[in-house]
C-alpha cells in the first residue's frame, strides 16, 4: 500500500495533529504515543514517496479536515524527504482546498552531517522532535 493510515484512531473528529512520516521513524512515533497514552494524534505511514498517492491523500484530508498536518523524519531537515514531500503535499493540500495548506515539520535541525556523533545529542534531538511532534 503506498500510505497505511493509523488503524488505532476510533474518533477521526477528534484527531487534532496528523503525522506523516516514512521509515523506521514511525515506530518511535508509535512506541511513545503509546507510552504516553497520546489520543489525539493519527500516525500516517507514507510508504510511497513518488508518485504521492493523491486520491489515498485526498481521503485522508476528508476524514481529519481539522487537524494540523506534520512531516515527521528522523534525518536532518535538510536531508531526508522532507524537500521533496512538502512541495507535492503542498500542491495537492491546495488541490482539495485544505483548510491547513502547508505541512509543518517535525524532525532534526538541518545539518552539516547525516548524524551528530554522539548518542547523548542523538537522544536529546529525538525526545525534542518527538515532543513536539506528539505534543
Amino acid at each position: 500500500r503506498e500510505l497505511i493510515d493509523d488503524a488505532a484512531v476510533k474518533d477521526a473528529k477528534k484527531i487534532k495533529k496528523v503525522l506523516f512520516c516514512s521509515g523506521k521513524v514511525y515506530f518511535d512515533l508509535l512506541e511513545r504515543q503509546q507510552k504516553d497514552g497520546v489520543s489525539d494524534v493519527a500516525i500516517i505511514r507514507l510508504e510511497q514517496i513518488y508518485p504521492l498517492p493523491y486520491k489515498q491523500l485526498d481521503a485522508l484530508y476528508q476524514k481529519y479536515k481539522s487537524a494540523t498536518w506534520f512531516w515527521v523524519q528522523e534525518e536532518p531537515r535538510n536531508m531526508g524527504a522532507w524537500f521533496f514531500v512538502d512541495v507535492f503535499l503542498q500542491w495537492i493540500l491546495n488541490q482539495i482546498g485544505a483548510k491547513h495548506r502547508t505541512m509543518r515539520y517535525a524532525g532534526r535541525p538541518a545539518s552539516a552531517s547525516t548524524a551528530v556523533g554522539q548518542m547523548s545529542k542523538h537522544l536529546a534531538q529525538l525526545k525534542q522532535f518527538l515532543d513536539e511532534a506528539l505534543g
